[in-house]
């Protein structure tokens, strides 16, 4: 992270971080005995989890045998080598989510990338616009789903909104899965007929992160790093 996100790298370490693991051992109604872990890094009130793979299951060690490499691949190398070269995400500790396939506030775990209906609350015409925004900035050279949904082959690489927020007022950013332009899109506040490309994501998620790890107040102003 250091070279490639530097300032979001420089506020991580300004907290003076410590590691923390812990492991959960836990018996089912079955009976039968499973094992958890966890890592944590921060210092003080202020801890981020970090969903940290096992070694031969790291994109690093995997590469293009991990599952989801084509997740990794639709984004700018700077970002995903940055944030899921070892992990599959991060979360903020005070705003872990209940539902495990809910992960906000910093880049989200890989595995649970959301498509746009699923990341908020929407009417009927509001869904019929979020397919026809996402198909007019489709990139055509990529291979079609097999269940032919354009709309569908975007997926929320981050989510602003508070974990228990359920309102569209927020920031979302979308990658193409499988595109090779690893374009990244925003859309504020739900509007999808605005969407807008990210003129230079690496900066944006540099200094987005950076302010969160340092406990940004207010609202951070994705409009300013889109056109």
């Amino acid at each position: 992270m250091e070279r490639l996100q530097p300032k979001a790298h420089a506020a991580l370490i300004a907290l003076n971080p410590e590691l923390l693991v812990c492991e959960l051992t836990s018996t089912g109604q079955s009976r039968m005995q499973t094992w958890t872990n966890d890592a944590f890094l921060g210092s003080g009130e202020r801890y981020f989890r970090i969903s940290a793979n096992f070694r031969d299951d790291s994109i690093a060690s995997a590469g293009e045998k991990s599952v989801y490499w084509f997740r990794y691949m639709s984004l700018p190398p700077e970002i995903s080598k940055a944030y899921y070269w070892h992990s599959k995400g991060m979360e903020v500790i005070h705003e872990l989510p209940s539902n495990p396939h809910q992960s906000r506030g910093l880049p989200a775990k890989l595995d649970v990338w959301l498509h746009a209906d699923q990341v908020g609350r929407w009417s009927k015409k509001q869904l019929d616009e979020i397919k026809v925004s996402l198909e007019a900035v489709a990139d055509k050279d990529v291979a079609p789903r097999k269940d032919g949904l354009v709309w569908k082959s975007f997926a929320c690489v981050l989510d602003s909104r508070e974990q228990d927020a359920d309102d569209n007022t927020g920031d979302l950013l979308f990658v193409q899965e499988r595109s090779s332009s690893q374009r990244v899109f925003h859309v504020h506040d739900g509007n999808f007929g605005a969407i807008r490309q990210v003129v230079d994501p690496v900066k944006l998620f540099d200094e987005y992160v950076a302010w969160v790890f340092s406990g940004g107040s207010g609202r951070f102003d994705f409009r300013a790093y889109s056109a």
